[in-house]
């Protein structure tokens, strides 16, 4: 915002609000404060984090605000959960950019939780007590590089509508049972499982999902009923979609891939779709230039999609 706006702002909450920016010491916090925000700086360290919590109990919102992330993240000298035990009221937690390697089971304990962003940290894993926040709406893993699961029941987070998992480059599958989380209207990627639990008939429950969708792992796909379960001609508020099979995967039969693949066919409005390793030799129907019927589409993106006669790489784009 405008700088005398944000002064005005400033002005009005008064000691509701405190920015602390210059130093890595708790800041003196009136036990008035509701929302505090830290501008996160790799040389200022925060090493007396919990005093941040002893001096507000019934703060609303913790927020780092990371303005370089191509920096070394900003350390954390403290216990996450002994910070977290003195917070129960809070609605907004951020620990973006934090060189934070996990998360204290204690985060179950802030039941109005409404949004939790752990981007770009260490942690590898997340507590299970994490699925006891029913009001979260809002979960942010962005290039959480290092986390290798997530929770198994997170299917019971049912009014979560945000999850962004975009660079979590170690993440393997999805948990079970996302199929429930019926309010979600964003999710960036899905990775499909080996399991019945967690396979790709999990998407078909999701038709509030918007905006861009990266599918992975589809070459855990056993059949094309299963493809067909997933009802991705209902995702039409998906605008850019991408299909993903895992480079050399083995694939027996190249018809069954083929079967698997026109089953996926996406919404006709859809705007971009990218194929990345597809295996079969043949493309659906419905991407068939013969019969191609995506009016709205701009750019169409194939590649490593080895077995396909002179098709390696190639992007087209309307105009």
């Amino acid at each position: 915002m405008h700088d005398l706006i944000h002064d005005l702002a400033t002005v009005f909450a008064g000691e509701f609000y405190f920015s602390a920016k210059n130093h890595g010491n708790a800041p003196e916090i009136s036990i008035k404060t509701r929302h505090l925000s830290y501008i996160a700086k790799p040389w200022h360290p925060i090493s007396k984090l919990p005093e941040v919590g002893n001096g507000a109990t019934h703060m609303r919102s913790f927020l780092s605000i990371c303005l370089f992330v191509d920096y070394p993240l900003t350390r954390i000298k403290c216990d996450s959960g002994h910070f977290l035990l003195h917070l129960r009221f809070l609605r907004v937690l951020s620990f973006k950019c934090f060189t934070l390697k996990s998360l204290s089971d204690s985060i179950g304990e802030l039941f109005h939780l409404h949004y939790l962003d752990l981007s770009f940290t260490l942690v590898v894993t997340l507590p299970e007590s994490l699925c006891k926040l029913y009001n979260l709406q809002t979960l942010k893993l962005r290039n959480c590089i290092k986390l290798k699961m997530l929770p198994s029941r997170m299917h019971d987070l049912v009014n979560l509508r945000h999850l962004d998992i975009e660079g979590a480059s170690c993440l393997k599958e999805m948990p079970k049972g996302f199929s429930k989380l019926k309010n979600l209207n964003f999710l960036n990627h899905y990775i499909v499982g080996k399991h019945e639990e967690n396979g790709i008939r999990e998407l078909g429950t999701l038709d509030s999902l918007q905006g861009s969708l990266c599918i992975a792992k589809l070459e855990n796909i056993n059949n094309s009923s299963e493809a067909l379960e997933a009802k991705m001609g209902n995702k039409k508020h998906i605008n850019i979609l991408t299909f993903k099979w895992l480079p050399g995967s083995d694939i027996v039969d190249f018809q069954t891939s083929r079967d698997i693949f026109n089953k996926l066919q996406p919404h006709g409005d859809l705007n971009e779709l990218s194929i990345v390793g597809y295996r079969g030799e043949t493309f659906p129907d419905w991407l068939s230039l013969g019969c191609f019927s995506y009016g709205n589409m701009t750019k169409l993106s194939l590649s490593r999609c080895e077995k396909y006669p002179g098709v390696s790489a190639a992007t087209l784009r309307a105009g």
